[in-house]
């Protein structure tokens, strides 16, 4: 969405925490807003769930989009995801499967 749509999106949605955050790519630089939902949100915090796990198709997309920018960012992709319950991805027997399906082990941390 567009810089000016940012305030009208939080207000209607309402208990969400609204993140700045810095993006970098070999085509775009520049800032965008994240909306996070908080499990202590009184709002939405009935929705936050931590025993859920990535999308097969999601995750792979993901990965083959990482994979773009080459091996070093894959890894580093890799390395700093979560999932829900806050377990490294790479350190999840479901995660890890998709992982090496996709990229291949070698992109796995040691």
């Amino acid at each position: 969405v567009q810089s000016s749509e940012v305030a009208a999106i939080a207000e209607r949605e309402i208990g969400y925490d609204l993140l700045p955050v810095e993006i970098s790519s070999p085509t775009v630089n520049g800032e965008a807003n994240l909306f996070i939902a908080r499990k202590n949100s009184e709002f939405v915090g009935h929705r936050v769930m931590d025993n859920i796990m990535p999308d097969e198709s999601s995750l792979t997309t993901c990965l083959e989009g990482a994979a773009t920018y080459g091996p070093k960012f894959v890894r580093m992709w890799i390395g700093s995801c979560l999932t829900a319950d806050r377990t490294a991805l790479a350190e999840h027997v479901y995660c890890r499967d998709i992982i090496t399906k996709v990229v291949g082990g070698a992109f796995l941390p040691n």
